[in-house]
């Protein structure tokens, strides 16, 4: 939570709202102003009953979608404003790059990627990444569990300055992202 604090903006894709639920606010930490919720939805299944309407004193909702999408599934998209949501409309919904461009000049300049293996691996495949932050936990999903990314990031070429710490039972293992190319 005091990362999330110290962020414009939290992102998760929809499949984590489906599945989670998640408040996405910084609970127990100071924030200086409200903190952007995204939401990468680009066929808009993010219920407007979803948790994160009911915060929406603790900061913006907002949902990434193709003008396509919007334009296809008005009474969804009316659904989600009348809940509180603001809809960023991109005419190419899986450009990460794009949707960044369009969050800055809303005044984001800084974004945690939460939730979501393809949301990760976008943003990864972007290139748009400047810091890896891993908690390892002595835990085992099972067979039912969502692998992060197929490749072993922390040892990536592109990956530098790597430090492990400990944070309780867990272990948080960081790295910087640089461009080689």
């Amino acid at each position: 939570h005091r990362d999330r604090a110290e962020v414009d903006a939290i992102a998760v894709g929809s499949g984590t709202v489906l599945q989670d639920d998640p408040l996405l606010t910084a609970r127990v930490a100071f924030r200086q102003r409200p903190l952007t919720r995204i939401v990468y939805d680009r066929r808009l299944r993010t219920p407007p009953t979803a948790r994160l309407f009911s915060t929406l004193n603790a900061g913006a909702v907002i949902i990434v979608a193709t003008a396509r999408v919007v334009r296809d599934a008005t009474p969804r998209a009316e659904a989600l404003r009348t809940a509180g949501a603001e809809i960023l409309v991109l005419d190419d919904g899986r450009s990460v790059v794009s949707s960044l461009e369009a969050l800055a000049l809303r005044g984001v300049s800084s974004v945690v990627i939460e939730g979501g293996a393809e949301l990760h691996r976008a943003f990864w495949d972007a290139r748009v990444i400047d810091r890896v932050q891993m908690y390892v936990a002595d835990r085992v999903l099972g067979d039912d569990g969502v692998e992060w990314l197929q490749e072993p990031v922390m040892t990536a070429t592109r990956v530098t300055e790597r430090s492990a710490r400990p944070v309780g039972n867990d272990v948080l293992l960081e790295g910087y992202v640089h461009r080689t190319d």
